[in-house]
């Protein structure tokens, strides 16, 4: 599931999903639209934060 997804699916603002992962909502954003890849610690923070549902293959875009 992509994060753009996500967020719709849970109706979560990218300020909720921020301050669950300790970031700031404008890396979330940029991490969202691709503009930067995340840090080891954002891609974990994301993954706990979503229950695994994106993972950090969602979020480089690797899939089989």
């Amino acid at each position: 599931m992509t994060l753009t997804q996500y967020l719709q699916t849970n109706r979560l603002s990218l300020n909720d999903l921020a301050k669950q992962c300790g970031t700031s909502a404008s890396t979330i954003l940029r991490v969202k639209d691709g503009t930067v890849a995340p840090s080891k610690r954002v891609a974990r923070a994301l993954w706990d934060a979503t229950g695994g549902q994106v993972s950090p293959n969602d979020l480089y875009g690797l899939h089989h």
